[in-house]
């Protein structure tokens, strides 16, 4: 479940041209599985760099139902990578 939220969210940030974003979720897939989530956790700091510290734009203005839909992606990433703890 969490690969595939990791990527459907990856692919998110590249339609909205966050490329750091999505290959730092990507990366974050990568590697130790049993690090995975707290890989995956780290990318949820908040300030410079954070995955939901700015809103996602098109063509040049805040695209808010693509926020939106980013942080419900975020959030089924997080929750899922918290389970995979317990």
């Amino acid at each position: 479940m969490l690969p595939s939220l990791l990527d459907e969210l990856a692919e998110h940030f590249r339609k909205y041209g966050e490329h750091r974003l999505a290959d730092a979720v990507a990366g974050a897939a990568t590697g130790e599985p049993e690090q995975v989530p707290l890989r995956v956790l780290a990318l949820f700091r908040h300030g410079m760099g954070g995955l939901l510290d700015c809103p996602l734009y098109s063509d040049g203005k805040v695209d808010q139902a693509a926020t939106d839909r980013r942080d419900q992606l975020a959030d089924q990433v997080y929750e899922a990578a918290k389970a995979m703890l317990h």
